[in-house]
């Protein structure tokens, strides 16, 4: 009103809403110059609806506040569960995390059967992987003494079947330590050029007589474990090279991953049988009437180590014919660095 009228500025001016019955009717009162008071009314002064809302506002408030207060307390209650389902799904990669006892009495109930869980499967895999340590070691002695006995055949043929016997007989051990010791590895995770990495696995095929051809950057860095990683891809390139008359090996780099392709020109693998060919020791050819060695552990113990890096494996087949191997590695962080 003193907008509308400066001239009140300053005047003793008194106004209050009307009754309940009529809320938009105001009632004012005005000193005048000569000391009388001037008294009014006016209805529908004020709409009803800006006052309906301003009640429904501030009688809001307080729920609003509530909510907010629920909120934030609720988030701090369930904080120890999200650091508990976090350090669950980091299980199974080598990384073993003890967790503070905190929240609610049954919060911390579940973290500290958590951390006695975990205990007993580090303490389980320790003692297994020792136990086929020590058998690894007890094997490779009774294997080199076959060895040195045949070198003392004559047979030229008869000593290579040997050799070639006790070479797969080695290569299985090899596979079986290196699957069975999990996630007991005592490499960790650096910085490593990945492109020169997957040059120079290529190279050594290449060198060993086979086609093979790598396409990609010059460098590409990723963080994992360097002696697992290269395994995985020995092993994917091996079975590419081996099963085909040609390989090509792909590094992509994309904005949010980095991508592995090892594609061959070989028999493929039949649609059914792309998944079960991931499970540990499965063959397709369970006859093993082929040129290559192994128990079925290969693509298996790569599945592992390229989960290990924080990426996935997946088999698909070439519409053009053979197989391709992709490796899937997020490249928001370049490989989690807690795996």
């Amino acid at each position: 009103m003193v907008l509308w009228e400066p001239s009140l500025r300053g005047k003793d001016l008194r106004l209050h809403l009307g009754s309940a019955d009529v809320p938009t009717e105001v009632i004012g009162s005005l000193q005048l110059t000569d000391g009388s008071w001037l008294h009014f009314r006016a209805q529908d002064l004020v709409g009803e609806w800006p006052l309906k809302l301003r009640r429904v506002f501030i009688a809001s408030m307080p729920m609003v506040a509530l909510v907010l207060i629920a909120l934030v307390t609720l988030r701090v209650i369930l904080r120890p569960l999200g650091l508990l389902a976090d350090a669950v799904t980091r299980v199974g990669y080598g990384n073993s995390t003890v967790l503070e006892e905190q929240g609610p009495a049954e919060f911390r109930r579940l973290i500290r059967a958590y951390n006695e869980m975990q205990r007993r499967i580090v303490t389980m895999i320790k003692d297994r992987t020792e136990a086929l340590a020590a058998v690894g070691h007890d094997l490779r002695t009774p294997l080199a003494r076959l060895r040195l006995s045949v070198d003392g055949v004559d047979d030229v043929q008869t000593r290579d079947d040997l050799n070639h016997d006790l070479d797969e007989m080695e290569l299985m051990l090899d596979s079986l330590l290196t699957y069975f010791r999990g996630d007991d590895h005592p490499e960790k995770p650096s910085l490593v050029d990945l492109a020169v990495l997957v040059a120079t696995v290529v190279d050594d095929l290449q060198d060993r007589g086979y086609d093979i051809t790598y396409f990609g950057p010059e460098h590409c860095d990723a963080r994992f474990r360097l002696v697992e990683f290269k395994r995985a891809l020995s092993n994917l390139t091996n079975n590419a090279v081996q099963y085909g008359n040609r390989a090509w090996v792909h590094l992509i780099e994309e904005p949010h991953q980095i991508r592995i392709r090892v594609e061959d020109d070989g028999p493929g693998i039949p649609e059914a049988d792309l998944e079960r060919v991931l499970v540990p020791f499965q063959r397709l050819d369970p006859a093993r009437q082929r040129n290559t060695s192994g128990v079925g552990l290969g693509i298996p113990i790569a599945v592992r180590a390229v989960a290990a890096a924080g990426g996935k494996l997946r088999l698909s087949n070439r519409d053009e014919g053979g197989l391709c191997a992709e490796i899937a590695l997020p490249r928001n962080n370049k490989i989690s660095n807690t795996l």
